[in-house]
């Protein structure tokens, strides 16, 4: 089973106009990386992600967090496993998706944790191997667990909106479901 797939029928395209002028105009992200190795987070509102999570099959239980992400012109998202979600979907917002990517990458090393935030078990992995590169202008599901990042070899900033599922969806169960028809209405 390879770390991710598409959903190319969870259909947000009307909706992705008045995504796109949220993030562009939002002034109050927060980050996490320096310089060209930063990845900036915002939180949306509840009116914003209403549309969204209505396209699932019982959303209240479904996930933990939705947030938006920015990664900046020519920026990169060290390879790394997130903390408190095991699976995600990004919905790609704004940007030059031709020219960015999820990265999928093999590690060498046990990873280290992050010295900043004592709260976390996300690592990041400065020795991994790039496996996989995944350029995607449709919406994806992937498994958080897997040693991850994300290049931006564009100009522009990249958007997305990630919805982030509780500890018992893993990816290996949403994959499942949403074979199945679970998933989404």
């Amino acid at each position: 089973m390879k770390d991710y797939f598409l959903l190319p029928d969870l259909e947000y395209d009307s909706y992705r106009d008045t995504l796109k002028e949220y993030v562009l105009n939002y002034n109050d992200w927060t980050y996490y990386g320096f310089g060209r190795f930063t990845i900036y987070i915002a939180k949306p509102t509840r009116e914003l992600i209403v549309p969204i999570a209505i396209r699932f099959k019982n959303p209240k239980t479904l996930f933990h967090k939705i947030e938006f992400n920015k990664v900046k012109a020519w920026g990169i998202v060290t390879p790394h496993t997130d903390h408190d979600r095991f699976a995600t979907i990004n919905l790609p917002i704004e940007g030059d998706f031709e020219n960015s990517s999820v990265d999928f990458y093999k590690p060498k090393s046990e990873g280290t944790i992050s010295e900043t935030r004592s709260d976390t078990t996300a690592k990041t992995y400065y020795d991994a191997d790039l496996t996989e590169v995944v350029k995607y202008q449709q919406p994806i599901c992937f498994n958080t667990q897997v040693v991850h990042g994300v290049t931006n070899y564009s100009a522009v900033d990249r958007y997305i909106l990630t919805l982030s599922f509780k500890e018992e969806f893993t990816y290996e169960k949403l994959h499942t479901m949403y074979a199945e028809g679970e998933l989404l209405v």
